[in-house]
């Protein structure tokens, strides 16, 4: 469980053998403009997202190259299941710097290092890698991900697909949207250009024609009960993915190459960029509440809206709505 501690901009951190401070990033301003589609705040806090995800996802990329063995750089965190490596802690280490250079008096809320998440003011989510098994074993399936919540509600979301240098991003009430080849760039375009493709959620509206993705918690007792969820609804729908990254599933989600998502004990680093991007490229999802931990085990479900409904009474069904706790 990660302790919930106050950081702030000054914050000294614990140098390590991959330090964030090798790369520096030049940022956007945060006043620059963007179309029209989207609105003034989401906006500026949109520009600045995209280029401190994309940052981290560079160090992320370069830091996983460099790195011959990773079995000596890692961790673990709620179970022997749960790592963490260095490159997850400079990778957070970054965005709080960069974040601390152009927002100094917002709040960082992140997976390694804990923080506030005040009801008021603006609060920036990151989870530095998301998919840190995958990472760790070379699977090319992980993810930075970092959203801005201004009063508790998320207005922008930016998730990093580092393997395959895929950039999705939304703002709320601007749409959502995916970036091809932004880790490769030596600027970050902070407003949507015309090589950026909108997403949009497949149309999918039967669950037994669906391809559903799906996540497993860490603890033994927990994923007792996921896998006789999952042997259910595997009865019902097209089939079942676990590809490890609850972020990039959502995106999945909002550019169709996945029908629906659900997945119980997330907490709100795994999902908030990836939820507003999916909300925004028509999905309908319900999220845990926002101060709920990962360890209460509550649901979440994104589909196509006249899929979701479906999704629903399936999870029922197999016994899957009610919250999985960790024991």
């Amino acid at each position: 469980m990660v302790t919930v501690v106050r950081m702030t901009s000054s914050e000294n951190y614990a140098e390590s053998t991959n330090d964030p401070s090798d790369a520096n990033p030049q940022l956007v301003d945060p006043n620059t403009s963007n179309p029209s589609t989207l609105t003034d705040e989401a906006s500026s806090e949109l520009n600045v997202a995209l280029s401190v995800a994309i940052a981290a996802g560079r160090h992320v990329r370069d830091q996983r190259a460099k790195i011959a063995d990773l079995s000596a750089s890692v961790a673990t965190k709620s179970s022997d299941n749960d790592p963490v490596t260095e490159v997850d802690t400079s990778t957070e280490q970054l965005v709080r710097r960069l974040l601390s250079t152009v927002r100094p008096n917002d709040t960082v809320f992140g997976e390694e290092s804990g923080g506030e998440l005040p009801e008021e003011g603006t609060v920036w989510v990151v989870d530095p890698i998301d998919g840190t098994v995958n990472f760790l074993y070379g699977i090319p399936f992980y993810s930075v991900s970092l959203a801005a919540q201004v009063n508790g509600k998320t207005v922008a979301g930016v998730v990093v697909d580092v393997a395959h240098d895929l950039t999705y991003f939304a703002s709320r009430e601007g749409g959502a949207y995916v970036r091809k080849g932004a880790l490769e760039h030596e600027t970050t375009e902070p407003r949507v250009v015309a090589s950026d493709k909108q997403l949009s959620v497949s149309r999918k509206h039967d669950l037994s024609h669906a391809l559903v993705s799906t996540g497993f918690g860490y603890t033994a007792s927990r994923r007792h009960v996921q896998g006789t969820v999952v042997s259910a609804m595997l009865e019902t729908v097209r089939d079942i993915r676990r590809l490890g990254s609850a972020a990039l599933d959502l995106c999945h989600v909002a550019e169709g190459s996945a029908d629906a998502h659900y997945e119980h004990g997330l907490n709100l680093w795994d999902y908030a960029a990836g939820a507003l991007i999916s909300r925004e490229a028509g999905a309908r999802i319900s999220v845990p509440q926002r101060m709920s931990l990962g360890s209460e085990g509550e649901l979440l479900m994104a589909a196509h809206p006249e899929l979701f409904d479906e999704l629903k009474e399936g999870l029922a069904r197999a016994g899957g709505l009610d919250p999985i706790p960790s024991e």
